[in-house]
């Protein structure tokens, strides 16, 4: 019931991911004080380092976000990470403790799935587990998580209780990273189906310093196809986009796809 009520709070109405993760810790600082009759208004909060690939370098509170907790009261450590999208100094100038131990956290924050050995037991998790589903990869990973006690509360399933619409979840820019990606990676597919196109020159998205960068990348793509075209036997090449107008990726895909010459 305080899950829910936090969830139609005024943190939870905006459509921001972090507005939605404040609301979220407030309503763990409500359960911890039931638990522990502890004084404290808020957990303490820790953000945890990204370790399930090498170019992983997404966080999931920025330096800002940090500001706004510690304004609210609330203790933040961070563990260092030398490929966070996010320097360990902002998070630091930010009022942080960069600390590689996160033992004094109540609440550790994550992006991606995290390794088996490195949870901490009687502690709460909100990351995506990608387990909803018993998505057999990481099944060894929940016992673990039931096994040492611990409270996840998965991303995935944070939703609006009247209408049960996802209010964490991916925005636009999972949608231009994913396509940029495809297009690369359609090059190497059909270079090993012995066709050597245009798309061979992209990049992958982590690749480019910025979004910038990589539109220009993709123009040059497009510029190539239009003077030289593709392969006959390619053609028509079709892509399909699901998720409707209005999905968030699907609008970042295309968004990126616009960019070659299409109709």
């Amino acid at each position: 019931k305080m899950l829910k009520r936090s969830l139609l709070s005024k943190h939870s109405v905006l459509s921001n991911g972090f507005k939605n993760i404040y609301s979220l810790l407030h309503t763990q600082s409500i359960m911890y004080n039931f638990h522990k009759n502890n004084c404290n208004l808020f957990p303490t909060v820790a953000i945890r380092r990204e370790d399930k690939d090498r170019w992983e370098r997404r966080a999931p509170l920025s330096p800002d976000h940090v500001q706004e907790l510690i304004d609210e009261g609330v203790d933040v450590i961070v563990q260092p990470s030398n490929i966070r999208i996010f320097e360990n100094e902002a998070y630091q100038i930010a009022g942080a403790t960069i600390s590689e131990d996160l033992s004094k956290a109540d609440v550790i924050l994550g992006v991606k799935e995290i390794p088996e050995e490195l949870f901490l037991p009687n502690k709460t998790y909100m990351f995506f587990s990608h387990t909803i589903k018993a998505q057999s990869q990481n099944m060894l990973m929940l016992d673990e998580i039931i096994k040492k006690n611990i409270r996840l509360i998965d991303y995935e399933k944070i939703v609006n209780p009247e209408n049960n619409q996802r209010l964490v979840r991916f925005g636009k820019f999972a949608g231009i990273a994913g396509m940029i990606d495809i297009i690369r990676a359609l090059g190497n597919r059909l270079l090993h189906l012995k066709h050597s196109t245009p798309f061979l020159s992209m990049g992958y998205a982590h690749m480019y310093v910025s979004l910038e960068n990589a539109k220009k990348a993709v123009k040059a793509v497009g510029e190539e196809i239009s003077l030289k075209g593709i392969p006959q036997e390619l053609s028509p090449m079709i892509f399909l986009f699901t998720g409707g107008k209005n999905g968030n990726c699907s609008e970042g895909a295309r968004e990126i796809f616009e960019l070659l010459p299409h109709k």
